[in-house]
């Protein structure tokens, strides 16, 4: 039912998520020719197909199968790893 690349997690205070994490990130010095190529095709245009795909959290159920709704308890940018994202949320991942 989740994504590629989801794992669920139990933190210290009871939570349940599942951490949606692809290891792909921007590489080195590829953004600024991704913004110059925005800059003459515009941002509405098809032409750029590239999209990473962020790390996002999600409220899970124990079983996790998801807690109610599929909107993200947080977003982190693409490339964050799983633990990572959960650090940055104020948890230790052992």
């Amino acid at each position: 039912m989740w994504a590629d690349g989801t794992l669920h997690f139990v933190t210290s205070d009871g939570e349940h998520y599942a951490v949606e994490s692809s290891t792909e990130a921007i590489p080195e010095g590829a953004q600024c020719m991704i913004d110059e190529l925005l800059a003459v095709i515009g941002t509405g245009r098809q032409a750029l197909k590239l999209r990473l795909r962020p790390t996002v959290v999600f409220a899970c159920n124990e079983d996790g199968t998801p807690a109610g709704t599929l909107t993200p308890v947080a977003e982190f940018p693409p490339g964050t790893t799983h633990e990572q994202a959960l650090a940055q949320m104020g948890y230790a991942v052992e």
